[in-house]
């Protein structure tokens, strides 16, 4: 059986995450304007609704700003997150493959899970390395059977 190779890849703010934010943001300012034009008179479900969208949009902004930057790295036997210097032992799901961008859930066993953004572009020649190591099965740790183990 071959084994993911062993690969450090960077992780910061996404470009993707950025664009959907922005996407979404648009698109539903033109929903609420169109909502708002085609009415006779306004309501105060209309200002509800526009400040709704300003905590929202702030909200999404803030967070994409906010946005976990360190890098994860793959040794064959775990997943390690280093974040300013320290360094911890972390699971990793894949949440969402779009190819050239992938969502990952980063869960240390210490603290809350943490949602990562990893684009291609962050480092191309790495990219490959680390699809492969997403999708590896995880490693089994071996049980001791007294003489004999079993992984």
């Amino acid at each position: 059986m071959h084994h993911a190779p062993a690969v450090r890849y960077p992780v910061g703010r996404s470009r993707f995450h950025l664009t959907l934010i922005l996407l979404i943001s648009f698109l539903s300012v033109f929903a609420l304007v169109g909502w708002v034009a085609v009415q006779d008179d306004l309501t105060w479900r209309h200002g509800a609704s526009w400040v709704v969208w300003c905590v929202t949009v702030s909200w999404a902004g803030w967070a994409w700003w906010r946005s976990p930057q360190g890098e994860l790295a793959y040794g064959g036997d775990g997943w390690a997150w280093t974040q300013r210097g320290q360094i911890q032992a972390v699971s990793v799901r894949v949440e969402l493959d779009l190819q050239h961008t992938l969502l990952l859930r980063v869960a240390p066993s210490s603290n809350r899970p943490l949602w990562v953004w990893l684009e291609s572009m962050s480092a191309p020649m790495q990219w490959q390395a680390v699809r492969r190591a997403v999708f590896a099965p995880t490693p089994k740790p071996a049980v001791d059977m007294g003489d004999r183990s079993v992984a």
